[in-house]
């Protein structure tokens, strides 16, 4: 059980950064946050692609509220 915990925390430490450096992005540079939303949606959609080497129709959606990655 302490391992599950563990990588939940791993995560959501994850997930905290990867948020954190949109949000850093969007202040410091002065991008519009929905330009880079969907930028990084369509990185993550050519990676998944090349990755699991797919030419599937698959979406990503980011919820920045509840700040989440859909696939």
């Amino acid at each position: 059980m302490a391992k599950v915990a563990k990588v939940k925390d791993s995560l959501a430490a994850q997930r905290k950064a990867f948020f954190d450096a949109i949000h850093q992005a969007v202040t410091d540079k002065g991008f519009d946050r929905d330009e880079v939303v969907e930028i990084v949606e369509a990185g993550l959609v050519a990676a998944y692609r090349r990755k699991y080497k797919t030419t599937e129709n698959i979406h990503v959606v980011i919820d920045k509220e509840k700040e989440e990655i859909y696939i």
